[in-house]
């Protein structure tokens, strides 16, 4: 076992730090040096904030595209329940989870934010962290079947009407 090491100097703090590997034997840690060796890469603290920075962009991207499409079909999500810190995960994950859906099937049902919306716990939204958008619909399906059944078949029966009355006009 020899370990690998390489002294790096970050692109964005200057902070000099070592990086370093586990490696087989000392040829691949010395492979492994010379191949690493004055790449530019940033320290712990910087690539942290980095990646921060760009989940809060994909969340604030999220929040605004399912804003925007809450806005278009004339609807709104019903307000989360639990701590402020738990609400605002739940409300990213929801806004994601509407977005994922939404591009999955842009002409969705206007039922959809009312399924959505028979879910107010925040508890729940933050289960379903990491999922996609497919799967979080099936388990809030499941979790409210006769609410969720019921929102679908009166939506299905407004459109049948909307459809005799338009072929009635003709």
């Amino acid at each position: 076992m020899a370990k690998a090491r390489v002294t790096a100097t970050c692109p964005v703090c200057g902070a000099e730090y070592t990086w370093s590997v586990d490696c087989h034997n000392r040829r691949e840690a010395d492979a492994w040096e010379a191949r690493h060796e004055g790449e530019e890469r940033l320290c712990t603290a910087c690539w942290k904030e980095a990646r921060a920075q760009e989940r809060a962009d994909a969340r604030r991207e999220a929040y605004d595209a399912a804003k925007e499409a809450t806005a278009k079909a004339g609807k709104t999500l019903a307000p989360l329940t639990g701590s402020d810190k738990q609400v605002a995960w739940a409300e990213d994950v929801r806004a994601r989870t509407l977005v994922e859906v939404l591009k999955l099937n842009p002409t969705a049902n206007p039922v959809l934010w009312d399924v959505l919306n028979l879910e107010t716990k925040a508890r729940f939204w933050i289960d379903c962290e990491g999922m996609d958008g497919y799967s979080v619909m099936e388990r809030l399906w499941a979790a409210h079947k006769e609410e969720a059944d019921a929102l679908t078949k009166a939506a299905q029966g407004e459109e049948e009407s909307l459809e005799n009355t338009n072929e009635k006009e003709k």
